[in-house]
């Protein structure tokens, strides 16, 4: 392991002399021997994910991207452009490097930009990188929420259409759901008026409403959220009510919401 840390040191030396650019620290983190490198690879209609495990490779990355050059840059939605890439790795810290790149400018997890003049996509043809998992979304990629989302609102033009949601999946179980949003958590009561019971978890989402279309809206980066695989019942007849709380999305341009969870959906307004 020693080794390994002094190749990527002579190396991060090396690189710097060759570009001539100056090192940034936005990498200085990154933890190869703990966690694997994952790039992902978005045209705007799909996602794939390539992961590499081999440790010398990963500081070779690492020491790549530590010689280029960061400046800090005010972007706008109208700068994005396809193919836009993201990359994930662990770090000292535990909270993980997450990034993304889109023409020229590289966003980190906090949100904040940099120009960043970097081919991620030559790593895919110079490194063993292993395609892992494919998704027809662009919500998987690392950050995606600053690439779609500025200071104006919504780029509906980088975000793909939610599905079409049932209006009724099953005439034994008709569910309707209705919600308050807070600002800080929706309050949801399902009313099952079926004659079956209704099977659900704990899986929801929001979608937002742009010129007449519904997308679906990526979670903040700077949140920490998961969903317990738990599952619930509710008898015909019954109701029932829970909180959910919307920190996973961070704060909502105005616009018109729904509240999306296993086919039914209620909307709302922000602003």
């Amino acid at each position: 392991m020693r080794n390994v840390k002094i190749f990527g040191i002579l190396l991060s030396a090396l690189l710097l002399t060759a570009c001539g650019g100056e090192p940034n620290t936005l990498f200085d983190t990154a933890s190869p021997e703990t966690s694997v490198m994952s790039l992902y690879v978005c045209d705007g209609a799909g996602t794939v994910r390539y992961r590499i495990s081999d440790n010398p490779a990963e500081w070779e990355i690492i020491n790549e991207l530590k010689a280029t050059s960061a400046k800090p840059a005010e972007v706008t939605t109208e700068d994005v452009e396809f193919p836009a890439y993201g990359f994930e790795i662990g770090s000292t810290d535990g909270w993980g490097l997450n990034m993304a790149w889109s023409n020229g400018y590289l966003y980190n997890r906090d949100g904040e930009v940099y120009e960043f003049d970097f081919d991620f996509g030559k790593l895919l043809d110079e490194y063993a990188f292993e395609e892992k998992d494919k998704w027809n979304s662009v919500l998987v990629l690392p950050c995606m929420r600053y690439l779609v989302q500025d200071e104006n609102g919504w780029n509906a033009d980088l975000m793909i259409p939610a599905p079409e949601v049932e209006v009724e999946p099953n005439p034994n179980i008709r569910i309707t759901v209705e919600i308050d949003y807070t600002g800080e958590t929706i309050e949801a009561t399902f009313r099952n008026d079926g004659t079956e019971p209704w099977g659900f978890g704990t899986y929801w989402s929001l979608q937002v409403n742009l010129d007449g279309v519904w997308y679906e809206v990526p979670a903040s980066p700077v949140s920490n959220w998961g969903f317990p695989d738990i599952g619930y019942e509710l008898s015909a007849g019954g109701t029932w009510d829970e909180t959910y709380h919307t920190e996973m999305y961070g704060d909502l341009p105005a616009g018109q919401y729904r509240f999306y969870a296993f086919g039914v959906t209620d909307e709302f307004t922000i602003g």
